[in-house]
């Protein structure tokens, strides 16, 4: 009787580990190349805790950039920021509302400046600049800071950025 029960008890155990401890696939990886995150660094200077330049490996936002820049100072001219996105290596610089207040605003005169005066304008760009200046060409001297919506290239959004930056006269 004891070969008995000892037989039944290793059949027991053997049910028993193949119920509680059944086997693990096996698990097969693909060669897959690894994927490359690329860094890139924005610099951020001005009125800010930290100024610097900080890495980063995903797109983030201009207000995330700041806050690992510590944020803002109390002088800090927070009306000037937007809320870009930065998936390259680019530059934020936070003015301080002395900058602002005691920097004079020079108006460009659309009817008469040259291409590198009109690059001077912020939010101007070559291809704007270009097209201003062929139609003025082809239709003559503006009259009015809202004839640019005319102008290929310059759209609402355009125009308004470079309205206090401008004069027709």
């Amino acid at each position: 009787m004891p070969k008995e029960s000892f037989g039944l008890i290793v059949i027991v155990m053997i049910v028993l580990n193949i119920v509680f401890f059944p086997r693990q696939e096996e698990i097969t990886h693909e060669n897959e190349p690894p994927y490359v995150l690329e860094p890139f660094s924005v610099v951020v200077e001005g009125a800010v805790v930290f100024p610097g330049t900080y890495v980063f490996y995903r797109p983030i936002g201009e207000q995330d950039i700041i806050g690992y820049a510590g944020g803002y100072l109390d002088e800090a001219d927070v009306g000037s920021v937007s809320n870009r996105i930065f998936d390259a290596d680019g530059r934020i610089h936070i003015a301080s509302e002395d900058e602002t207040s005691e920097e004079p605003t020079i108006k460009v005169d659309v009817n008469q400046a040259n291409f590198k005066e009109l690059l001077a304008i912020p939010s101007m760009t070559e291809t704007r600049a270009a097209s201003l200046i062929i139609y003025r060409e082809a239709n003559g001297d503006f009259m009015t800071i809202d004839e640019l919506i005319n102008v290929k290239h310059i759209g609402p959004v355009t125009l308004e950025n470079i309205r206090p930056h401008i004069t027709v006269g």
